[in-house]
């Protein structure tokens, strides 16, 4: 026995729990349970057996104990390569919450239209119990999960399709946002908008222009662009006046545009904002708040939002045959330093 202590007390090769219930004289299950998140043990007795099981080199195989079951306590996410900065705080509090449940996230990225089979394909491989996916999915990779029976939740996705989702309510925002700039007297605005065919792009505009539909004097400016903080040159051209002269209001889809945004008006063409340009953004995550930017704007709730988005895929991998939900949030506006309002 001690010689097979030693060789598994490096990488827990040829350890078992047994090896652990036997130096305690207590049951497998039990060490079993210690290892289970969310099982009922005593956190004394979680600590002893966490103890013998680092003496003698056991480390459990959470993966193959959940094939067994049935599952793999695999949640897949699927992520566009794309700047926004929801993602990356989405992604590091998805993962840690759900491993508080036992779960284990595997993230499948997507750099363009033409990976998103292979992503899809990699997901059946994996067998991964469940899939959040943001808004990169078409309407037929969705159709594929329907097939082959695997719960998918859509995060700020919308489809007509059965399918479950959590999303904030951009057109709400977009118009609420939109609102505040007419009511400080701003009546030229410039929409820095997503790429053609996004989702969240359109609903933002779709927000916008119910706003101003009362404004008989309003007069909206539309760019569309990828979310790079690069492209926020390539809109400011494109809503340049004739003249050479900007909308007084810039109105971005995410914090990545408009700090770009920001940085061009501020830096290349000598604007002072919100002196001579006003800018406001959907977001406010991560550098939105930093000292240099404090952007005005509304701010997703992520904490709601993310625990939605759980209680959906953990819901769905209990009861396969659980109800289509869709759950919208409105976003909160966020006090900055960069419009006029």
């Amino acid at each position: 026995m001690a010689g097979r202590k030693a060789r598994g007390a490096g990488s827990g090769a040829g350890i078992t729990s047994r090896d652990v219930a036997k130096a305690l004289n207590i049951s497998q299950s039990t060490v079993s349970r210690a290892f289970t998140p969310g099982a009922s043990i005593s956190p004394a007795l979680r600590d002893r057996i966490f103890a013998a099981a680092e003496k003698v080199g056991y480390r459990p195989n959470l993966l193959a104990r959940g094939l067994i079951a049935g599952k793999s306590n695999l949640i897949g996410v699927v992520l566009a390569r794309q700047t926004n900065l929801l993602y990356p705080e989405l992604l590091y509090e998805l993962s840690g919450r759900l491993a508080e449940r036992g779960y284990q996230v595997l993230l499948f990225p997507i750099g363009d239209a033409a990976s998103v089979q292979d992503a899809i394909n990699r997901i059946w491989s994996f067998r991964v119990d469940a899939v959040l996916a943001t808004g990169v999915l078409d309407e037929a990779a969705v159709s594929a999960f329907e097939q082959h029976g695997l719960p998918l939740v859509m995060f700020n996705r919308v489809f007509d399709l059965p399918i479950s989702s959590v999303s904030c309510d951009f057109a709400a925002g977009a118009r609420d946002l939109a609102t505040r700039l007419l009511k400080a007297g701003h009546r030229d605005i410039g929409l820095v908008g997503g790429p053609e065919g996004s989702f969240v792009g359109a609903e933002v505009e779709r927000g916008v222009r119910a706003a101003l539909a009362g404004w008989a004097d309003a007069r909206l400016s539309v760019a569309h662009v990828d979310y790079r903080y690069e492209s926020a040159a390539e809109a400011l051209k494109l809503l340049r006046r004739e003249d050479g002269g900007l909308p007084g209001a810039l109105l971005c889809v995410n914090d990545t545009v408009a700090a770009g945004c920001l940085d061009q008006l501020r830096g290349t063409l000598g604007r002072t904002v919100p002196g001579d340009v006003s800018v406001v953004t959907f977001g406010g995550f991560g550098p939105a708040r930093w000292q240099s930017y404090r952007l005005t704007g509304m701010q997703q709730p992520m904490d709601q939002m993310t625990d939605a988005a759980i209680e959906l895929l953990v819901g769905r991998i209990a009861d396969s045959q659980s109800g289509v939900e869709r759950r919208s949030f409105l976003p909160v506006f966020m006090e900055g330093d960069t419009a006029a309002i």
